[in-house]
């Protein structure tokens, strides 16, 4: 006979989930490195669900990231991202808030993050080998 276990995951074990919106402003905050850095940042804390992408806030430069795990990860990534940046970035303020919505699996979007880098290349590519 076939019996599906049943978990039990004591209460020492259990890490409780969170999500949150971190936005980062400034004057340069778009193509000095900061989606690449973040991404590094989220996989080096084994962050379950990550995205970025260049945004515009109030007529400025911003980089969103949201992100999803471990509420211990989460507040990690939020110390480092609210406290460090790339070199050449200039940032103003960064805000940060709670998330309630829907957030890529970090496998994922390295996977379109991949194909997005080569899509980059193979133009110039191309051109070279013309």
């Amino acid at each position: 006979r076939y019996h599906t276990p049943i978990l039990f995951f004591p209460d020492s074990t259990y890490h409780p989930w969170m999500k949150l919106k971190i936005t980062i402003c400034g004057p340069k905050v778009h193509e000095v490195g900061y989606m690449p850095y973040l991404f590094e940042l989220a996989f080096s804390l084994c962050l379950r669900s990550f995205e970025v992408f260049n945004d515009e806030l109030d007529g400025q430069q911003s980089v969103v990231a949201l992100i999803e795990g471990e509420e211990s990860r989460v507040n990690r990534f939020r110390t480092i991202a609210t406290s460090t940046q790339p070199p050449l970035a200039i940032v103003e303020r960064v805000l940060v808030e709670d998330y309630q919505g829907e957030i890529m699996p970090a496998w994922q979007f390295a996977s379109i993050g991949t194909f997005s880098q080569m899509n980059n290349l193979i133009s110039p590519l191309f051109k070279h080998i013309k």
